[in-house]
């Protein structure tokens, strides 16, 4: 397991909730200075349930790319660090579609969804993100099961040999 890489992918993650956080401050900010007339529009209820239907898809996406697209059976033929490069790549974009579940919820705010609703979709995103954070133990257990997979269909790196 490359621990640079690791650390880097952390830092990433992070970040991400960084801007998750920032985006709570910037609908504080809008909410309570502001006072901002939702000119864009008119209609609350429907802003909000659309916005929630976009939630929704963003996380059937990630679970859907996560299933069928970053952990196919072919996996188990790479080597440790093809599949710890193919992690790493999967937890950045994984991560980065969570994030957009907090950028739906200032857009639904911009355009006449609730404070209230709008920070709902953020705490949201950054639960989602937590949840795909990438752990050094996550990893470790996924480079486990990768091991214990060949073993069992007798299939060996150059490396085990």
């Amino acid at each position: 397991m490359d621990e640079k890489k690791l650390k880097n992918l952390q830092i990433i993650g992070f970040g991400l909730i960084i801007s998750v956080f920032v985006y709570i401050i910037i609908l504080f900010f809008i909410d309570r200075f502001l006072h901002m007339n939702k000119i864009f529009w008119e209609h609350q209820t429907e802003v909000e349930r659309y916005s929630f239907y976009a939630a929704a898809f963003l996380i059937l996406l990630i679970i859907a790319l996560k299933r069928f697209i970053f952990f196919p059976a072919k996996i188990v033929y790479k080597s440790e660090k093809e599949a710890f490069n193919h992690w790493f790549s999967m937890d950045i974009i994984l991560m980065s579609i969570g994030e957009s579940i907090g950028i739906v919820g200032l857009i639904a705010y911009l355009l006449g969804a609730s404070y209230f609703r709008a920070v709902l979709l953020v705490i949201i995103s950054i639960l989602v993100i937590i949840t795909l954070f990438p752990f050094k133990m996550r990893y470790k257990m996924r480079l486990d099961q990768l091991k214990e997979m060949k073993r069992e269909g007798g299939i060996y790196d150059e490396t085990e040999r």
